[in-house]
């Protein structure tokens, strides 16, 4: 998975990324719902994710040596529909480089995997409500609001 726009490479993430990953997925939930996250676990979780690709992998937008954005996906196998969707679980391009197309970039290169995939069924994310700027560059990339009818239920096991 390799793609490049002028002074942007998007590229698999790897062990020399952890620190601007970590800051990166810290950063969305201050961003979004004004709470830190445990960077700790977030440095377990990203090595995991990097060292264990059956649960997903993590694409960096890079500019000159430097991650400016980043997607993460994880995989949700589906009893019903036979298949995986790729689970976009979290976001994040720097601030200095929004609305130049790294999400594009980023995005275009999970859409080409999971269509190249042999079991991925589809692309998902959660997005909030009221963030209407990242729903609109979600339309224009093509994904729709899902028509589910189900609310989300979640019991956790961890703070």
């Amino acid at each position: 998975m390799l793609t490049t726009a002028p002074e942007v490479t998007i590229r698999q993430a790897n062990e020399g990324d952890l620190e601007a990953i970590v800051d990166m997925v810290a950063a969305i939930t201050k961003e979004t719902e004004d709470r830190l996250q445990d960077k700790d676990r977030l440095s377990r979780s990203t090595t995991q994710l990097i060292d264990t690709p059956g649960k997903g992998f993590c694409l960096v937008a890079d500019a000159g040596g430097h991650v400016v954005g980043i997607v993460v996906v994880t995989y949700l196998w589906s009893f019903y529909r036979n298949g995986t969707t790729w689970w976009i679980e979290a976001v994040y391009v720097h601030a200095d480089w929004r609305r130049q197309g790294v999400y594009s970039l980023l995005y275009d290169q999970v859409l080409q995997a999971a269509q190249s995939s042999t079991d991925a069924i589809g692309i998902g994310l959660r997005v909030d409500p009221d963030n209407h700027v990242a729903k609109a560059a979600y339309s224009r990339l093509g994904m729709a609001e899902s028509p589910s009818r189900y609310e989300t239920y979640y019991i956790s096991f961890t703070q």
